[in-house]
């Protein structure tokens, strides 16, 4: 069943699927990083500032408009902006 080939594209079903669960994590990743952009600028944090205060890597925020962030550093940053980790992830409180 997973073997399936999409008429005239060439992909499996599972690959199709696979392609469009990536696309939503990148989006989902975008939107976390933006979030946290829009906080830090409002508190008038550069997100050096944020990264320092949360203890985490420079530069590993600026990562999250590719790559999925971790827990550990979702909650931080959350901590250091005063919001909830939905938030950061959301766009709501």
């Amino acid at each position: 069943m997973f073997g399936m080939l999409l008429e005239g594209c060439g992909k499996s079903i599972l690959e199709v699927n696979l392609m469009k669960v990536n696309e939503k994590v990148e989006r989902r990743t975008d939107l976390i990083y933006e979030n946290v952009k829009a906080l830090a600028d409002k508190k008038k944090l550069s997100i050096a500032e944020v990264e320092r205060r949360a203890g985490i890597g420079n530069g590993t925020i600026g990562k999250w408009q590719k790559a999925t962030p971790n827990l550990k550093s979702l909650e931080a940053v959350a901590k250091v902006l005063g919001v909830s980790i939905s938030r950061l992830m959301k766009g709501t409180k």
